[in-house]
């Protein structure tokens, strides 16, 4: 008898986890749609225009390097063609 009793509590209790299996999955897959749609990003558009491009730069005159390098090559030589489509 008591085995008996212990099969159908045994068969209960697995029907329960079936039960909540898929009630998890179920959750997990909602968060997941309601995640990948919440996480797209909004891209701002314009219409297209034809229009003139300004650009100004204030200056002294004078070109000076950000960083200073001294490039020397490893052996000394001339340079006779470069070979360049």
């Amino acid at each position: 008898m008591d085995f008996v009793i212990l099969r159908i509590s045994m068969s209960g209790a697995k029907s329960t986890l079936r039960w909540l299996a898929v009630a998890v999955l179920i959750v997990a897959s909602l968060l997941f749609v309601q995640s990948r749609q919440s996480s797209r990003l909004a891209v701002l558009t314009a219409t297209v225009e034809r229009g003139d491009i300004y650009s100004s730069i204030v200056t002294n005159g004078i070109s000076q390097p950000v960083r200073y390098r001294e490039l020397r090559a490893e052996t000394e030589g001339e340079v006779v063609r470069v070979l360049v489509e």
